[in-house]
């Protein structure tokens, strides 16, 4: 009797100790339970196994839900993304995935751009074109989808104009056309000079007025710009000479005009530094001295 005592004492104590079945962390509780699991664990499994099909389910629901809302992302409609490869005369090509079909011609070219000739300060339609084919896109507005593109694309750019840099005062290099920026007599002496691969420098000239510099430039390439009467007889400078666009091109605030007009004088541009002058003149005709301190901010007549 005894010894049964001890035996089962035994049992008793050691019952605590056996160890539990092994867990998988990436595993639910009941999968890891044999064939002698209590009926807690089988209704546990049971459970388990009937909300697995509903969890499919609601997975299968929310990419139902979620596949148009990834459609009207695209505004409303459902084509997908656009491949663009561009091929350059040059040989070199880039590739454009998941383009947009609501994306424009305009957003399409400075992006081409951009990755053609990093640092271009002008348009694309001022130095080349992109083609489809022998067609020419040169209707800003239109998209991608107007104009019947799908699937993968291959499109042309053509660059018409020579690029040579300049260094500026405020952002690096830069890259303009060669034919507009000799416009400059500065520009010109330095590629004269130096050739056109080398940098001409413009240190006195931020990139933003240089910017606007060129604008004039391009515009005015091939197009010089008509004399300007003085003395000014008007205030209006469309009645002094001056051509629609130009009047739009310096009806900008003080500060710009007065960097426009340092950027035309130190790069050598006289008909820019013409007509940016005749712009502060008409400022300033007809008014007395007080009214031009207030008009430019003056102080006093010391004011440097």
């Amino acid at each position: 009797c005894m010894g049964a005592r001890q035996d089962e004492a035994s049992t008793e104590a050691e019952a605590p100790c056996a160890p539990s079945p092994p867990h998988h962390a990436c595993l639910p509780a009941s999968s890891s339970a044999g064939p002698s699991s209590t009926s807690s664990g089988g209704a546990a499994a049971g459970r388990s196994a009937a909300a697995a099909p509903a969890a499919q389910s609601a997975a299968q629901e929310e990419e139902e839900v979620a596949e148009p809302a990834s459609k009207r992302r695209r505004g409303g409609h459902e084509e997908e993304g656009i491949t663009l490869i561009v091929l350059a005369l040059s040989g070199a090509s880039k590739r454009f995935e998941d383009i947009s079909p609501t994306c424009t011609v305009a957003q399409l070219a400075e992006t081409v751009l951009q990755e053609f000739s990093p640092g271009t300060l002008h348009e694309l339609q001022d130095i080349g074109k992109l083609c489809h084919g022998t067609r020419e896109l040169d209707q800003p507005a239109r998209t991608l989808q107007d104009l019947g593109f799908r699937g993968e694309v291959t499109l042309s750019y053509v660059q018409t104009q020579h690029l040579i840099t300049l260094e500026t005062k405020d952002s690096g290099t830069v890259k303009v056309a060669q034919d507009f920026a000799c416009m400059a007599k500065t520009v010109q002496k330095a590629v004269d000079e130096h050739g056109p691969e080398q940098v001409v420098p413009v240190t006195e000239v931020s990139a933003k007025s240089l910017k606007q510099v060129m604008r004039y430039c391009t515009y005015h390439w091939g197009s010089p710009a008509g004399e300007i009467i003085k003395p000014l007889p008007s205030t209006n400078l469309r009645e002094c000479g001056v051509c629609e666009w130009d009047c739009d091109f310096v009806d900008v605030p003080q500060d710009e005009l007065f960097e426009i007009i340092l950027a035309a004088n130190k790069m050598e541009i006289q008909p820019l530094l013409d007509l940016a002058c005749a712009k502060v003149a008409s400022m300033i005709k007809g008014k007395n001295t007080e009214e031009i301190r207030k008009q430019f901010n003056i102080v006093n007549d010391f004011t440097p």
